[in-house]
This record gives C-alpha cells, sequence and structure tokens, in this order.
C-alpha cells in the first residue's frame, strides 16, 4: 500500500476523485476495505451489502469503476453485473467480481477476477491502479499561468 500512495501521490484533484462502488456481504468487509484502501486519494468509495440496493445505486448514481464480491445477499455479483450489461446504462462501466479462495469462477462478463485470499487488497489496488491509469495522468494541479 505505501508503494502506491507514493506513486498515485500528487496525482489528483480533490474534484476529479472516481467513484467505486463496492458489493460486499457483511459490514465487516465493508470496515476492511475501507481502512485497507482509504489512503487512495484520487478515489471516493461507496459500499453496499445488499444487491438490490447496489442494483438502485448502478441505476441512479453514477460511477466509474464496479467491485461486486460474487456472494453477496439479494443478488449475486456475478448476477449483478449481468443485470448491468443488460440494462445498458453502466455496461461500459468497468466490472471486478470477486470470488471466495476456493469458490468456482465464472468468468462471464466481469473485466476483473479476483481471488479473496491474502493478496487481494494487493489485488485491488492494482486493478483500481490499472482501471484509472490513463485518468491518472490528468490528476495534479492545474498549470501554471504562462508570464
Amino acid at each position: 500500500m505505501i508503494k502506491l500512495s507514493l506513486r498515485l501521490k500528487g496525482m489528483y484533484n480533490k474534484n476529479m476523485k472516481k467513484k467505486v462502488l463496492f458489493l460486499v456481504p457483511s459490514n465487516t468487509l465493508k470496515n476492511h476495505f475501507s481502512k485497507e484502501l482509504g489512503d487512495l486519494e484520487f478515489v471516493e468509495l461507496s459500499f453496499e451489502t445488499d444487491g438490490y440496493r447496489a442494483l438502485g445505486r448502478t441505476i441512479n448514481e453514477s460511477f466509474d469503476l464496479f467491485i461486486f464480491m460474487a456472494s453477496s445477499p439479494s443478488i449475486n455479483g456475478s448476477d449483478l453485473i449481468t443485470i448491468i450489461k443488460i440494462l445498458g446504462t453502466n455496461d461500459n462501466i468497468p466490472t471486478a467480481l470477486i470470488y471466495g479462495e476456493n469458490e468456482s469462477t465464472y468468468e462471464g462478463s466481469a473485466d476483473y477476477i479476483l481471488r479473496n485470499k491474502k493478496s487481494l487488497i494487493r489485488d485491488l489496488e492494482a486493478v483500481i491502479l490499472k482501471v484509472f491509469k490513463d485518468q491518472a495522468s490528468t490528476f495534479g494541479p492545474p498549470p501554471l499561468p504562462k508570464a
């Protein structure tokens, strides 16, 4: 986390934060991800623990990345991604799906597949950085005025 934070330090403008929506099955995971990924200054992290509420937010709010856990209450992450793609309103938003360490995967329509293992936080940071790398060059202070 320290290396990533140092690389990104100064590369964002507070008005240009990227919005990431997480679907997680519990408040414990919500708090864990919020704490571990909180140093990413160029992103605004939002969390839902219910698939239906997450679906509503994907329809009514603007996000730049969806990260869903495969096993989540009400609507699982894989089905939620499929619904988003079918609705077509946010089908261009990158998606990441997190599976349990021993859970069988269905790659389906997710852009990134992750495993819930020791390296998950590092893997999430890598996905977030990769998704936003093109926009990262626009972060930072405005250019100095010409004299």
